[in-house]
Parts: structure tokens; C-alpha cells; sequence
């Protein structure tokens, strides 16, 4: 765990700052990282089980409470996890670009042949 806090505290977080779904899915990187070596379809994965809990976190925020501190500190945090939110998008874009662009490709050149042969 201490990989783990050295890590996080570079970018600002704390363990204990994080959802449950986020230790879970650090905690089961850690597992695949003691095991094996990390293969782009793991980080797919973690990518995947990290944004799905930023975006669990996101939709279960409690607004009950209604002042102005209140309004500022979900304001911040709510941004915090957007930007987190984002970068998740960002990077599984980058993962899943070269299967996106090679599907392409193949359905590009599966309707040129079509049309070749008609």
C-alpha cells in the first residue's frame, strides 16, 4: 500500500478520500500487479472500473442541505470529479483508438469489396 499512497499522494489524493468502488478496483490492480504483468486489457479495465465509480459518486451526491458552504464545497468536489471523470474518458479514448480506427478500416474495406464485386 505504500506504492499506492506514494502514487496518490502525487496527484493530491488521500486512500482514504477514495470511494469504495475505487479501493476496490485499486486494491484488485494491486493483486493483478503482485501476479502478472499489466496488459493493455487490464488498464482497459481499471480505466473502466474508475470512471464507472467516479461516475456512481457523481450521481449519488446528496443536495439536501442547501447554503452557501455547502454549495461551495459539493461545488468543488463535483468539479474534482468531473475532471477525474474526464481524464477516464480521455485515457480509455486513447486505449480503445486503435481498435476503433482497425474496425473502421476493416468496415471501409468490407463495403469497397462489396461494391467491387456488385
Amino acid at each position: 500500500m505504500d506504492q499506492i499512497d506514494k502514487l496518490l499522494e502525487k496527484t493530491g489524493l488521500k486512500y482514504e478520500e477514495l470511494t469504495p468502488a475505487e479501493k476496490d478496483t485499486i486494491n484488485e490492480m494491486v493483486d493483478v500487479l503482485e501476479s502478472t504483468k499489466i496488459g493493455i486489457e487490464a488498464v482497459k479495465k481499471y480505466i473502466l472500473k474508475m470512471k464507472e465509480g467516479v461516475e456512481e459518486e457523481l450521481t449519488n451526491q446528496n443536495m439536501s442541505k442547501f447554503s452557501f458552504w455547502s454549495f461551495l464545497f459539493q461545488w468543488k468536489k463535483e468539479h474534482g470529479l468531473k475532471m477525474r471523470l474526464k481524464n477516464y474518458i480521455l485515457l480509455e479514448a486513447l486505449l480503445t483508438s486503435h481498435d476503433r480506427a482497425k474496425e473502421v478500416i476493416n468496415n471501409q474495406m468490407s463495403s469497397f469489396l462489396d461494391k467491387k464485386d456488385n
